[in-house]
């Protein structure tokens, strides 16, 4: 394994996958290693960090397979590390998902009764 970067400040990773959409996680205790062959593929990246919420380091694996690829942002915005200068990948279209409405109608539900208690006693 060879150590391709590494960062012991607060980083955010951007996990961007044309499945999930866009995922950020906050850590710190940032390394990107380069794995060699790795499974079926003969390259593939392992971004480990901790997570601000816990104290377990979190491993994500990045692929050639372009599924998905991961940026590291430094605090102020700044990008420090794209996985796609290692691996090529075309960048996923962004998943988008239907908002649900928060009306009766669109749920199929009726209100309990005791909701009802001021149009009642009106």
């Amino acid at each position: 394994m060879e150590i391709v970067f590494e960062h012991n400040g607060y980083v955010v990773v951007t996990q961007r996958s044309k499945l999930h959409g866009e995922l950020t996680h906050t850590g710190r205790l940032l390394t990107i290693r380069a794995v060699s062959p790795w499974e079926e593929y003969e390259v593939a990246i392992l971004v480990t960090f901790v997570e601000r919420r816990s104290n377990s380091p979190i491993t994500i694996p990045v692929f050639p397979d372009n599924d998905r690829y991961l940026e590291v942002l430094a605090r102020d915005g700044t990008r420090l590390f794209d996985s796609r200068d290692v691996i090529p990948c075309e960048p996923a279209p962004v998943a988008t998902r239907t908002v649900v409405e928060n009306s009766l109608a669109a749920s199929g539900k009726r209100p309990h009764p005791r909701h009802l208690r001021e149009y009642r006693n009106k």
